[in-house]
């Protein structure tokens, strides 16, 4: 009898045996397809960054990126046919887990889930890195916190790669407190083994740090920080955008220049020193942009509100040649005609508020302004307290002026 059972169990060993290096050779053959489409397509990616930060003449930017969009729908693609030609492949932890990192970037989240949550429960090297692919859902899903948790609690065990770093940039670029994005945009920007296909983000990490900076006032390290984004910066724009940052910066804790401009709108023309003993934002805004048109109610409401305790917000704008807003376009206009067009949008929008119209923009280059809405906040002594780019919230907004109108006259 014992004669009998050996050979049958050689024989089950031996199959375990071959089953088990079939399924390894299977893994290492789906990694190696992975690996050679990700390295494609990643090229591809540099390639793209490289013709947007050269910033060359007559490069449609729009184009670019909407090119670059096709580029990741084709890697999806490619990589959902990957995991279509070895959906009927034995099954194993370490195939398993290469198979939901696939799914993640063909766009399956959920189904990587099932299997990473399963590969976090065991008793295996593997759950580790199940752990750091469960972090990454979780930002994908933009559940910030959740990740931050999983993420504290393994982060001492993960060797220091590309994905240890690309989880860093995403939390540093969330919406978690900000000594949170602090403490990792500085695990990202200070770190010596940052991989070189992440070095082109220390620029946008430099440049997200400079403006937490200067949010709270923290001018000389705004200023460093703004200096070594631009220094790496290739892109003309980007380094335009900086430049301008820079010279907000110079502007700040300090009188506050005077603006310039030909045609006051609902109010006669300001002197500038009778200013002095009001809070004062100055909105650069115009009625092509959608994310002034936003704003612009939010200050009249502030402005109806407390005018009498002391605010007064004053509109900025310049004559662009063309007249767009939510109504309607026109291609090309004259300076009157625009100036009228300004002015009916005013009226239709119930935008009491002074307005100032410069035919050439002296006051956007006075106060470095390259973007709209830019709104420049002044304490009552006249001096810029703080100038914020881009569109804000109405909490920010109304915390900045209440803050300001607190302080003592």
């Amino acid at each position: 009898m014992a004669n009998k059972v050996w050979p049958v169990a050689v024989l089950l060993l031996t199959l375990h045996f071959c089953q088990a290096k079939s399924a390894l050779d299977e893994a290492r053959q789906m990694a190696a397809s992975y690996a050679s489409c990700t390295a494609r397509y990643d090229r591809l990616q540099e390639e793209y960054e490289l013709k947007i930060r050269s910033g060359r003449p007559g490069q449609n930017q729009n184009e670019s990126i909407a090119a670059y969009n096709r580029t990741l729908a084709k890697k999806k693609a490619e990589l959902g046919e990957l995991l279509r030609q070895n959906g009927k492949s034995r099954s194993s932890n370490e195939l398993d887990l290469l198979r939901s990192k696939i799914m993640i970037e063909a766009g399956r989240t959920d189904d990587a889930e099932k299997i990473i949550d399963r590969l976090c429960a065991i008793q295996s090297p593997l759950a580790l890195e199940a752990k750091l692919q469960k972090v990454s859902i979780y930002l994908l899903k933009q559940r910030p916190t959740k990740a931050l948790e999983l993420f504290k609690s393994i982060e001492s065990l993960l060797k220091k790669d590309a994905q240890f770093f690309k989880i860093c940039l995403a939390l540093a670029r969330s919406n978690l407190d900000g000594r949170i994005r602090e403490e990792y945009a500085h695990k990202f920007v200070d770190s010596p083994e940052l991989p070189v296909s992440l070095r082109p983000y220390k620029t946008l990490v430099y440049a997200d740090l400079a403006t937490w900076a200067k949010d709270a006032r923290r001018l000389n390290q705004a200023n460093s920080y703004f200096e070594k984004a631009q220094a790496m910066s290739h892109y003309q724009p980007w380094r335009k955008k900086l430049t301008a940052e820079l010279e907000q910066i110079s502007l700040m804790d300090k009188p506050a220049p005077p603006l310039q401009g030909e045609s006051w709108l609902n109010s006669r023309a300001l002197p500038w020193l009778s200013l002095r003993g009001r809070v004062v934002i100055i909105t650069f805004w115009a009625p092509w942009c959608p994310s002034c048109r936003e704003l612009l109610p939010v200050l009249q409401e502030q402005y109806s509100q407390l005018k009498n305790q002391g605010l007064l917000v004053i509109g900025c704008t310049k004559l662009y040649g063309c007249s767009s807003d939510d109504v309607g376009k026109v291609e090309k206009v004259n300076a009157a005609e625009e100036l009228a067009l300004i002015q009916k949008y005013l009226e239709n929008n119930r935008i009491l508020y002074p307005v100032l119209v410069g035919a050439e923009g002296r006051s956007f280059d006075t106060y470095a302004v390259t973007a709209v809405p830019t709104l420049v906040f002044l304490d009552r002594r006249g001096v810029v307290e703080t100038i914020q780019s881009g569109s804000s919230t109405p909490q920010r907004i109304r915390a900045q002026i209440k803050s300001l109108l607190a302080e003592t006259k």
